[in-house]
């Protein structure tokens, strides 16, 4: 599961803090969002896999949080990986698979 955001950079420490927030205060927060997807995710695999042709068994839940540009809210953030979408794509690069795994 991933989950794109496209958010405007800040400098000032206001900013940090309004960004933070956004990302993970209260229940309509980026991660909230995320969270009751990876939910519903897991409590559907056998539906998804009858979907995907009978793949439940390999089914996996690696869950990002992918922005178009860096972000501070990374920094508190720790479930999941929460990186921009340079940041995917070199580590994808780098590795040749999907590079955040549990």
């Amino acid at each position: 599961m991933v989950e794109s955001k496209m958010v405007e950079v800040g400098f000032e420490s206001r900013q940090f803090r309004n960004e933070i927030s956004q990302f993970t205060i209260g229940k309509n927060s980026f991660m909230a969002q995320l969270r009751r997807k990876i939910d519903w995710l897991a409590n559907n695999r056998k539906l998804l896999g009858k979907i995907l042709g009978n793949v439940e068994t390999e089914l996996k839940n690696l869950p990002a949080l992918i922005t178009l540009y860096p972000t501070y809210a990374a920094f508190k953030i720790h479930e999941m990986p929460c990186v921009s979408m340079v940041e995917l794509m070199e580590d994808y690069g780098a590795k040749g698979a999907w590079p955040y795994l549990p």
